[in-house]
């Protein structure tokens, strides 16, 4: 299995991280703020360790190039969660699911298209169907579902310096809470 796939798949299993939400969506809440301020802490040893650096992408073969100097995308995507979270439940829900689903869906279809390490427009037709059908699942308005699947897929195109998967969780739960 590819690095991108393998990164994909793990993407997908954060949405596990629902579960959690069975019990209490403050626990949640509580839990995904622990897992940045731990993940911060990893990021930043493993940054400022290169030994240790190697060791962890030789153990998980899952970091981008870019990630080598940087925050990794799961840090990222841990704090997207983490910001999701203060959105009431059901939608900061919708939006952590977005984030989980969406994103990983655009980079599978954009992949198996030959698009290789950028973004195309079938992954982002991608990410907007299936952020689109999360919020359908979640039982949305018909502008709500089509506004958060548009600004699912915008964000994650044009997310400019920011990393996406700090963005796509917040702002679709974002646009729920406003619109729904």
């Amino acid at each position: 299995m590819s690095s991108a796939s393998l990164r994909s798949l793990i993407h997908i299993a954060t949405a596990s991280v629902l579960l959690v939400a069975l019990w209490s969506w403050e626990l949640l809440r509580a839990l995904l703020h622990g897992v940045v301020l731990l993940g911060l802490a990893l990021e930043l040893w493993r940054l400022e360790n290169p030994g240790f650096n190697q060791r962890l992408v030789r153990a998980f073969p899952v970091f981008r190039e870019r990630e080598a100097g940087s925050l990794s995308g799961a840090f990222w995507l841990a704090a997207g969660y983490a910001a999701a979270s203060w959105f009431p439940y059901p939608w900061g829900a919708a939006g952590i699911l977005v984030g989980a689903l969406a994103d990983p869906s655009g980079a599978l279809v954009g992949r198996s298209l030959g698009f290789r390490g950028r973004k195309s427009w079938a992954g982002t037709t991608a990410v907007c169907a299936v952020a689109g059908i999360v919020l359908w699942a979640f039982g949305l308005p018909l502008r709500v579902v089509a506004g958060g699947a548009l600004l699912a897929a915008a964000v994650e195109r044009w997310s400019g310096p920011l990393n996406d998967n700090l963005l796509i969780a917040p702002c679709s739960a974002a646009i729920c809470w406003l619109w729904a």
